[in-house]
């Protein structure tokens, strides 16, 4: 699961992954606009987090990729409103 989701939230924010198997996996994420991946880093085991900071007031979308290192891969997306 990706959060925050359809929340409202101040402009810094912390976009956060679980998921149900952390070794070997690698998250990264990429907001609507680019295609390039960013690294998530790994706060605890299960979970993958990234500070966004100084967004625009608005709606906000971000993809989020997740791969093992047997190359399984599970995307998912996380819309957030600023406010």
């Amino acid at each position: 699961s990706v959060a925050p989701a359809g929340e409202e939230v101040e402009e810094d924010v912390a976009l956060t992954v679980f998921v149900s198997e952390s070794e070997g996996v690698k998250c990264s994420y990429s907001s609507s606009l680019s295609s390039n991946y960013l690294n998530m880093r790994e706060i605890a085991e299960n979970a993958y987090h990234a500070r966004l900071v100084g967004l625009e007031k608005g709606a906000h979308h971000y993809n989020v990729m997740c791969e093992d290192e047997y190359g399984n891969m599970v995307e998912d997306d996380v819309t957030f409103y600023v406010v």
